[in-house]
């Protein structure tokens, strides 16, 4: 089964017919992955990532509140065992399907029945400023729009998978208004090159307590916003100007899983398209 992942469809806001390009370097190669602005960004949000499960647990590492397998089926596996245990439970890369969806979500919290998930992002977010709603709450921020819309699909398939209506959801931010008391904290959390993969190394035995008492990372609650996107908003798409977020999201599914190419209008958005032909 070929599974939409959160990847596949922020793929699918910027334009659907990306869906029928990826996965396919030999005939379309992705000119992101050889960007490497991008892999910087990317390496940031790797370290940003790691710090967030020291705001949630105390001992991530030793614990091994990460579940690390790259395998479907065994990370679902795993997830449904962490989430029987009794109590609080932490996890990083949670792993559900709903029937073709597929997410991993970066902080997954159980407090007895309660679930609350979290997308770790590296940016910056101000509490006296910042706002995911236009001045109308008539729409998400075109700027906000890839992480709202990544965490509304990630709620979606958690709460159809769990069949659990009242999942909790955060996206974690930079704050902006805070400092680190601590000099050298990225030295905590160092890029290593493995494979051709991006790994980060935690310093052996750190703890949450190592990491100074201001902390760096805030979490903003964006049930609201989920609840518009999946129920009010029409979906910022070339796919139609009325389609909702439970029919985009299962057109994509179906155009995914079927190698469906659909074209769409071609603008000055198509001039900066990753996906290159390699065939010509």
């Amino acid at each position: 089964m070929k599974y939409l992942t959160k990847s596949r469809f922020k793929q699918a806001l910027e334009c659907p017919t990306k869906l029928f390009y990826t996965r396919k370097s030999d005939e379309y190669a992705d000119v992101s992955n050889e960007d490497s602005f991008l892999q910087s960004l990317a390496e940031g949000g790797f370290q940003v990532g790691e710090l967030a499960k020291f705001y949630f647990h105390d001992n991530p590492i030793e614990e091994k509140i990460t579940i690390e397998t790259r395998d479907y089926e065994k990370a679902i596996a795993q997830t449904k065992e962490m989430l029987a245990r009794p109590g609080r439970v932490v996890i990083a890369e949670a792993a559900f399907k709903y029937k073709n969806l597929f997410v991993r979500i970066d902080i997954l919290v159980k407090d007895d029945d309660m679930i609350s998930i979290y997308e770790v992002k590296a940016k910056s977010w101000n509490v006296e400023k910042d706002s995911f709603f236009d001045k109308k709450k008539s729409k998400i921020k075109s700027k906000w729009q890839p992480y709202v819309y990544d965490i509304a699909f990630q709620k979606y398939v958690v709460s159809n998978s769990l069949q659990n209506g009242d999942i909790k959801t955060y996206l974690t931010l930079v704050d902006k208004t805070k400092k680190s008391d601590l000099d050298g904290l990225n030295q905590f959390f160092t890029i290593e090159k493995f494979d051709g993969n991006t790994l980060v190394k935690v310093k052996d035995g750190l703890r949450r307590s190592d990491l100074g008492k201001v902390k760096l990372l805030i979490n903003i609650n964006v049930d609201d916003e989920c609840f518009k996107i999946q129920s009010e908003f029409p979906v910022p798409t070339d796919l139609g100007e009325a389609i909702i977020f439970p029919d985009f999201v299962q057109r994509c599914s179906d155009m995914y899983e079927n190698n469906i190419r659909t074209q769409v209008s071609i603008g000055k958005k198509c001039k900066d398209c990753q996906f290159k032909n390699t065939k010509n």
